[in-house]
């Protein structure tokens, strides 16, 4: 999969992300809660300005700095030929495209705008849900791969160690 793949990936991510939370901005007041699927889902319209799990309350800046660390590090990590492969690079455009869209939101309303509600974990929103796939994407393969986890033992050749 080639690099650009991330970018188109981030894209992606951040094209749903803006589009879905224009939509809840237009069409629904700060607090209003709306039931989807009965007793699963809800969309509720609330301004984040921390970070996952509402830490870090008026964190508007470090946590900018910090996305903006995370988008440097994705690009980064993109130029590393171990992350050629196809699921390191979907699991890096999700992440890239998750810190994208919640930085916009930083940058230009000094607070993330979050919608998803499943009354069981704070409300999240399209990028929320891309980092954390992605992050655990990411992370799952670091873990298992032997040649990104760095126990990659040398051998013989022929196939024993």
């Amino acid at each position: 999969m080639p690099v650009w793949s991330i970018w188109v990936i981030a894209a992606l991510v951040v094209i749903a992300d803006r589009l879905s939370k224009l939509a809840v901005m237009k069409h629904m007041t700060e607090f209003q809660s709306i039931s989807v699927i009965p007793h699963v889902l809800w969309l509720t319209y609330v301004h984040n300005t921390g970070a996952a799990f509402s830490l870090f309350q008026r964190g508007t800046a470090i946590l900018a700095a910090i996305s903006a660390m995370v988008v440097v590090a994705v690009v980064w990590a993109s130029r590393h030929p171990l992350t050629s492969g196809r699921w390191f690079r979907v699991g890096l455009g999700l992440v890239l495209g998750g810190a994208l869209g919640n930085l916009y939101d930083r940058l230009f309303y000094r607070s993330v705008v979050d919608f998803l509600d499943v009354r069981v974990w704070p409300v999240f929103n399209v990028a929320d849900s891309s980092i954390v796939v992605g992050g655990i994407l990411v992370f799952l393969l670091v873990l298992f791969d032997p040649a990104l986890s760095g126990k990659v033992t040398a051998g013989t050749g022929d196939g024993n160690p």
